[in-house]
């Protein structure tokens, strides 16, 4: 398999910590229903903490203030037997480990990447919240090197940790979105992703109707009128990628 680390600028140039996270630290920490837990123990083979980047490791400039905190990068590899659903072991991990985090998930020849944007608790001091998720598609192995290119720290500036992050968070959305993102334009990436979720808020809804003007028990007057509707949300869509 593609040597990740090595790829996105880290092996040879930052120490490994890898250091195993045990299960039980995630159910203690997750409070995870007996189901869950048993999901885990069953498709996860384990999860180590790979590289942490810190003024010691690699020295950058960190961005600290009332909303957010950058002073540190990790990342965590994920060995799955089988195929899981991520979004609750991002959350869980996110959760679990405050600091700006990096998730890649291992499968066989595939991975898959995950990032979340958090914020500081105002309320409960220490506490984050995980506000921002994006996570790529699986992606072969012996197939990724653009991505990883993109992501490396050796192709982004590396000025202060919120920009290293921000930009593999950015690149990941990009990953996963690529049909789309390719067709839209933006002056900046927040312009880009608010494109982007708007058209496939449209398909989702070309989507429905189509499913509503198959029905046996849609009249013939109605599918006219679905057709005509989904006709109109795809020239929106065109004036998206246009």
């Amino acid at each position: 398999m593609t040597d990740i680390f090595q790829q996105i600028g880290l092996q040879g140039i930052v120490k490994p910590y890898d250091k195993r996270i045990s299960k039980k630290e995630l159910f203690l920490h997750g409070k995870l229903s007996k189901p869950e837990r048993d999901l885990i123990t069953d498709r996860v083979e384990e999860v180590r903490l790979m590289y942490v980047l810190n003024k010691f490791t690699f020295p950058m400039e960190s961005v600290i203030n009332e909303t957010e905190r950058f002073d540190c990068i990790f990342f965590v590899q994920v060995s799955l037997r089988k195929e899981l659903v991520t979004q609750k072991m991002n959350r869980l991990l996110q959760e679990m480990i405050p600091s700006p985090l990096i998730i890649v998930y291992l499968l066989d020849n595939k991975l898959l990447f995950s990032s979340a944007k958090k914020r500081l608790n105002r309320n409960e001091q220490g506490k984050i919240v995980v506000e921002e998720c994006h996570q790529s598609e699986w992606i072969y192995a012996d197939a990724c090197d653009d991505f990883l290119e993109k992501i490396s720290l050796k192709n982004i500036p590396t000025l202060d940790y919120k920009q290293v992050y921000t930009a593999i968070h950015e690149n990941i959305y990009k990953q996963a979105n690529s049909d789309i993102v390719k067709q839209v334009e933006g002056s900046n990436f927040y312009q880009l992703k608010e494109q982007t979720e708007q058209y496939k808020l449209m398909e989702n809804e070309v989507l429905y109707l189509t499913k509503k003007i198959n029905l046996k028990s849609t009249s013939l007057k109605e599918k006219i009128e679905l057709a005509k509707n989904i006709e109109e949300i795809k020239k929106k869509q065109q004036n998206i990628i246009s």
